[in-house]
């Protein structure tokens, strides 16, 4: 095990947690980011604040539903249907939130950038929470990661 998963796996259950926070934070940001790229084809929109009106409804939106949901009451051992539909009900309703204030407050925020931004918050959130599964499942002793495919595994695997 790296000396750097040692110390996170070694930090208090609330430090996790506020890390899981602060990394979701980022990726719902770099997910509007990215749906707004995607959809006018330019950074245009960057410089106009009234883009960003959305961000400070959307995010702890966003953030109070995936903890109410119980994304971050337990560690992520094994990403199950029970994570997922967290993600998926937080991911729809922070969707709904950035497309209702944006009609609300009339954003320069086109009508087809909730749909696309839930699709790539739904990549990157849950994979996260995948890649969180993977590095926990991984530093188990003698476990076969979670994140493997359900090909046979290399014997000279060795973690």
């Amino acid at each position: 095990m790296t000396p750097l998963l040692k110390t996170l796996f070694d930090l208090p259950r609330s430090r996790k947690r506020v890390i899981q926070i602060i990394a979701d934070t980022f990726l719902i940001v770099l997910s509007f980011l990215t749906a707004m790229l995607l959809r006018l084809d330019s950074l245009a929109f960057i410089g106009d604040p009234s883009v960003w009106l959305a961000l400070p409804i959307m995010v702890p939106v966003s953030l109070y539903l995936f903890i109410r949901l119980g994304f971050y009451r337990a560690i992520i051992r094994y990403l199950g249907l029970k994570a997922f539909q967290a993600i998926l009900a937080g991911v729809a309703a922070s969707a709904l939130t950035l497309g209702l204030v944006s009609s609300l407050l009339s954003l320069p925020v086109p009508r087809s950038v909730p749909f696309i931004y839930a699709m790539l918050a739904l990549m990157t959130i849950g994979r996260s929470g995948w890649g969180c599964a993977c590095c926990i499942s991984m530093a188990s002793k003698g476990a076969r990661p979670a994140c493997w495919s359900t090909e046979r595994v290399p014997p000279d695997a060795s973690w």
